[in-house]
């Protein structure tokens, strides 16, 4: 009778709201505290200096080829409109947005894996040398461009789903329908929330890994729930702000483009270590840690 106490506990923990902002304020709290050690954020900081190269070489090519080459990530612009001044920067957010896609589904999961890495040696007080932790991951990237892959496809078929079935609608249907896609996708990333950690953490087949992630999450949905939703909400104001970036720049100065673009890659860089880095403190702390008990 003893023995069914602890699962009780286990399971009322899961379901108590309050536990659970505790569980993920706990572990928002551990990732921001292990800053202190500058190779926990280093692979965060690094894809931000990549996706701000990238804007600085897109702002330095307005000269054929580079004009034909950004005009491919755009439908129906010409290497003329890319390397004309005001358009250049106008263009930029739409452009530079479809790279980052690529660049998320190809590249960042080598830099998400070594955060995951290193933040799980800071946590249980090891040491990971970057380079390491970029080895491991680079080991490891046929499995992680495969959950990437999937996630990121599963993610911008809703959105633009939701997209092209709005786009007859009107008012509050409108955004209601292509808000369902935005709730969709935050649903998919809690589902995948946990895979990478499940990738650098265990010998998973890759088969198995997807299954894993949302076995990881069944254990705790609602702590997973909310660390997707605070990393989503911390990147909410530049992402609305880049809605209106356009019409702003064109009413003071196309130079916010610039701006704009370089606090929506600082916000996702903060949103996106703490995404990796608490899902990573409650994996070890709450589920890995329980099963290896159980």
């Amino acid at each position: 009778m003893n023995s069914m106490i602890p699962v009780d506990l286990e399971v009322m923990e899961r379901r108590n709201l309050s536990a659970n902002f505790k569980t993920v304020f706990r572990s928002i709290f551990t990732s921001l505290t292990l800053i202190q050690n500058i190779r926990v954020v280093a692979p965060a900081l690094g894809y931000m200096f990549l996706q701000l190269a990238v804007m600085i070489l897109y702002l330095w090519s307005l000269e054929k080829p580079w004009t034909s080459f950004w005009a491919l990530f755009l439908g129906g612009v010409g290497a003329g409109d890319v390397a004309r001044f005001p358009a250049h920067l106008l263009l930029m957010q739409p452009i530079l947005g479809r790279v980052d896609m690529l660049l998320g589904a190809f590249v960042q999961v080598i830099f998400q894996a070594s955060t995951v890495c290193l933040v799980s040696a800071a946590f249980r007080r090891k040491t990971v040398s970057i380079r390491e932790a970029t080895a491991e991951s680079i080991r490891r990237y046929p499995k992680l461009l495969f959950v990437s892959l999937l996630s990121s496809a599963l993610v911008y078929a809703f959105i633009n789903l939701a997209r092209h079935l709005s786009e007859n609608m009107d008012g509050v249907a409108r955004m209601g329908t292509a808000g369902s896609g935005v709730l969709v996708a935050l649903a998919v990333q809690t589902l995948f929330l946990f895979s990478i950690p499940i990738i650098m953490h265990r010998e998973t087949p890759a088969a198995r890994i997807v299954p894993e992630s949302f076995r990881a999450v069944a254990e705790l949905p609602i702590a997973s729930a909310i660390i997707v939703i605070v990393s989503f909400l911390i990147t909410l104001p530049t992402t609305f702000l880049s809605l209106k970036a356009a019409m702003i720049a064109l009413q003071l100065s196309p130079d916010f483009m610039i701006h704009s673009h370089i606090a929506s890659t600082i916000m996702e860089m903060t949103a996106n270590y703490l995404l990796m880095a608490g899902a990573t403190i409650i994996f070890i702390h709450k589920i890995d840690v329980r099963r290896e008990r159980d």
